[in-house]
This record gives C-alpha cells, structure tokens and sequence, in this order.
C-alpha cells in the first residue's frame, strides 16, 4: 500500500494524500501551538503588561502625592515662618510696652518718694525751726532772768519773745 500511495511523477516523491496529511498535521500543530503556546504566553504578557501599567499608574499617583505633601509642607513651612516673624514682632512690640510701662512706673516711684522726701525734709525743717526757737526762747528767759537777776516765766514774756521769732523765722 505504501508504494501505491508514492506518487511517481510528482515531486519530493509526496503523493496527494500524503500532501494532505502533511497539511492536516501542520493545521494540528498551528492550533496546538496556538492553544499550548501562543494563547498562555499572549495572556501571560497582557497581564504583565497590566502589571507594569498598573504600577506605572500607581507610580504615578504616588509622585502625585508626594509633590502634593512637598508643597503642602511648603506651605506648612512658610506659614510657620510667617507666624514667627509675627509672634517675634508681637513680643518685641510686648517688650517694648511692658519696658516702657516699667519705666513709667519707676518714675512715678521715683517722684513720689522725692515728693515724701520733700516733705520729709520740709517737715524736719519745721520740727528744727521750732526746738530753735524753743531753745531761743529758753536762752532768752535764762539771760533776762540773769540779766534782771531775778526768775522771769516765759507766759510773762510771750509777747515779746513771739515778735522775736517772727522776725527770725522771716
């Protein structure tokens, strides 16, 4: 059977059917390695290729993110520095106002305790003003009681020694 099948005049020595099997065998091969092959490997590269741009994409809106927070902390920054440039100008304008309170009220401390020395001194003045003219009046009764030799009380010359201290006083 086999040389019956062996086509004499044809070339390579193939016969139709045999042709025709060779064809058939090669349409079996093209689909089992289309359906072992090609359809797994094709399927196992898209998903891979999802893979890749699914982590593209995540990439991405992770960088998205990141320069979100940069700026945001950016801002987070220069409003912290805003707000302490303000707090310093405050503090400085505090300074200054709780200093010049400070120096009002020492001066006003100051003037009230030289006003009470004033007054002090003032009335020390009075005080010694009046134990003079006490002394005064007491050498003056000693000396007209010596002058006169005899005892003078000071209610007898009252008069007399009121207008001397008035002129001495003025």
């Amino acid at each position: 059977m086999y040389t019956t099948l062996i086509a004499e005049g044809m070339p390579l020595g193939l016969s139709f059917i045999e042709i025709l099997i060779h064809m058939f065998n090669l349409a079996i091969l093209i689909v089992g390695i289309r359906l072992l092959l090609y359809k797994p490997v094709k399927k196992f590269m898209e998903k891979r290729a999802l893979q890749y741009k699914q982590a593209e994409e995540e990439s991405e809106q992770k960088k998205k993110e990141a320069e979100d927070l940069k700026l945001q902390y950016e801002k987070l920054v220069e409003d912290s520095r805003q707000n302490a440039i303000t707090i310093t100008k405050e503090a400085t304008v505090s300074a200054m106002i709780q200093a010049d309170e400070i120096l009002e009220n020492a001066k006003n401390e100051a003037e009230r305790r030289l006003k009470r020395a004033e007054e002090e001194i003032a009335h020390m003045n009075a005080l010694h003003k009046e134990e003079l003219s006490d002394a005064v009046s007491d050498l003056a009764v000693d000396m007209a009681s010596r002058i006169l030799q005899r005892e003078v009380k000071p209610e007898d010359n009252d008069d007399i020694i009121e207008n001397l201290i008035r002129k001495w006083k003025d």
